[in-house]
């Protein structure tokens, strides 16, 4: 018996050992939240991401620095929740965050995990802008284009046979649309 125990210690220590390695070298913020929303553990990537320690953080609230409703957005149920919101880093700029969570009835805390979508956010808003510009630089020739075609199908500069007015009218829908 007292084997069998040893041998179970010790499996259980290893666990453990490497239950933290991961949550220690995860790039995500991944913490635990007291029910009224204070940081009770937070691993060290915090410091990397808000210039703060771990230590630090402990026992203060999580609505000064999450600022966007982290409790608003949970249940107590055990449901997992989810949110976005921005924190500022250690220097001073803005990091934009995905945060899902869980309520944990058994320790009472929530745990949750903060994912960095900066880079994310800024490429979709790159995207949207090029768009924009894309579709602004192609609606000036197109226009113009336009413009020629129904003076043409108008007849001002003289009249066109059947198949050449079909034929303008339908590149004037394709540049219409």
């Amino acid at each position: 018996l007292d084997k069998v125990f040893h041998t179970m210690a010790g499996k259980l220590t290893e666990a453990m050992r490497k239950e933290k390695a991961v949550v220690d070298n995860a790039p995500d913020l991944i913490c635990s939240l007291s029910a009224d929303g204070k940081f009770l553990r937070v691993n060290p990537a915090v410091e990397a991401v808000l210039g703060k320690t771990s230590e630090s953080l402990i026992g203060t609230a999580s609505s000064e620095l999450i600022s966007d409703g982290l409790l608003q957005a949970s249940s107590k149920d055990g449901s997992e929740f989810r949110f976005e919101t921005n924190l500022m880093n250690g220097a001073a700029q803005t990091e934009y965050f995905s945060w899902t969570g869980q309520w944990a009835a058994e320790e009472q805390s929530y745990f949750c995990i903060g994912r960095n979508i900066t880079a994310q956010r800024q490429l979709e808003q790159f995207k949207q802008e090029l768009m924009e510009m894309v579709s602004h630089d192609l609606r000036t020739p197109l226009t113009s284009i336009r413009t020629g075609m129904e003076l043409v199908l108008e007849g001002s500069y003289g009249d066109l046979n059947d198949k050449i007015t079909n034929k303008l009218q339908k590149m004037n829908n394709n540049v219409s649309s």
